[in-house]
């Protein structure tokens, strides 16, 4: 058996004056945070990006692998591994990793690599 509510007339103005008053707080709310973003209360963190020979890559699997070490390096914003230029292009934060660690998550893949360079992204 199925039970029935039965609303009072004013419940349902009751209940859209509260929505409204909730999409309202939140659009302030969200108008409040990008403020202080655009403001500078946001930490705004320096990244780097550098290109990375790699050597001994034959495979897309090889490729994924070395992708994947190098994002599990705390520091790590982005990488992308190309297997037809055989070099990875990983942009850190400054400060929170160096150049020669990740040249040694690569190393430690048992890959050969070159001389890290700056790289443009």
């Amino acid at each position: 058996m199925f039970l029935r509510h039965r609303a009072h007339p004013g419940s349902l103005a009751v209940a859209l004056g509260a929505l409204v008053l909730i999409v309202a707080a939140s659009t302030a709310c969200r108008r409040e945070v990008a403020a202080v973003g655009r403001a500078g209360g946001e930490k705004q963190v320096a990244t780097r990006s550098v290109a990375v020979p790699v050597e001994g890559m034959i495979c897309q699997i090889c490729a994924g692998r070395v992708k994947s070490a190098l994002k599990a390096v705390h520091g790590v914003a982005d990488v992308e591994v190309s297997l037809e230029k055989r070099h990875a292009v990983i942009q850190y934060e400054d400060g929170q990793v160096t150049p020669d660690q990740l040249v040694r998550a690569i190393r430690d893949l048992g890959y050969r690599t070159g001389a890290p360079t700056s790289a443009s992204r």
